[in-house]
């Protein structure tokens, strides 16, 4: 609810993954890679952008797996505003 506060906590991250210690305190903070990717965690496009450039940062890196690599190079490809469609299919009861 505070995003003055997550937009300069972003900032001071993504000064931090620019460095292999920043990365691999990153890596060994369980939850924290699943809160990145998690696109319902920022409202603002501030917010949204910094994220984004933070993940940017870390699909460059060589301190994750293939597999976590592989997440951040998609969440990058889509975009920051990427929102996921949902198909809803209505079927009609033919009695």
């Amino acid at each position: 609810p505070f995003e003055d506060i997550s937009l300069s906590a972003f900032g001071f991250l993504k000064a931090l993954v620019r460095h292999t210690f920043g990365q691999k305190a990153i890596k060994e903070t369980g939850g924290f890679i699943e809160f990145l990717l998690d696109r319902n965690s920022c409202k603002t496009h501030e917010t949204k952008q910094k994220k984004y450039e933070v993940i940017e940062i870390l699909s460059k890196s060589n301190e994750f797996d293939a597999n976590t690599i592989a997440q951040f190079c998609k969440y990058v490809r889509d975009g920051s505003h990427y929102v996921e469609a949902m198909s809803e299919v209505a079927y009609e009861n033919a009695s």
